[in-house]
């Protein structure tokens, strides 16, 4: 398969959020949040890359080959243990609220390696609970980046 037709990879993502995030517990990629999910104690606070979904254009005319720009969203599940506690009080709110704005901080106007030039990550919808279980509160951020691919 050639290069100039795959998918945006996350792992430099993953090595950008390992570097520019401190006092997580553990940075990841999809399987790692599978076996988060079926954890009865995940490691928190995690954050977890994975891939959402990619978007083409219209493809882009001209003599020489073939390309198309795609817009690929890809997912941040953050992972805060005790979230209920904001109930009596708002320090683990103020914990996710915290732990997002890191993300955010890492990764909006971050220019992947791999994205068409001029063309930073930017924050996209949804961003949303994903759900609560044993003590756990699971936020997905998500991100948008453009690419192009020919032939």
């Amino acid at each position: 398969m050639s290069a100039l037709l795959a998918p945006i990879t996350m792992s430099p993502i993953l090595a950008r959020l390992e570097d520019q995030l401190t006092g997580w517990k553990q940075v990841g990629g999809a399987a790692d949040l599978a076996t988060a999910e079926k954890s009865k104690a995940p490691a928190t606070p995690a954050a977890y890359v994975l891939l959402a979904s990619d978007t083409p254009s219209k493809p882009i005319g001209g003599s020489g080959g073939y390309r198309q720009r795609v817009q690929s969203k890809f997912g941040v599940v953050i992972a805060i243990r005790d979230y209920k506690v904001a109930k009596r009080g708002t320090a683990k709110a103020d914990e996710l609220r915290e732990r997002i704005i890191q993300i955010r901080s890492a990764l909006v106007g971050w220019r992947h390696p791999g994205a068409t030039q001029g063309f930073a990550t930017q924050l996209a919808a949804p961003c949303a609970v994903l759900g609560y279980k044993n003590n756990v509160i699971w936020w997905q951020e998500t991100y948008a980046v453009e690419y192009d691919i020919s032939t």
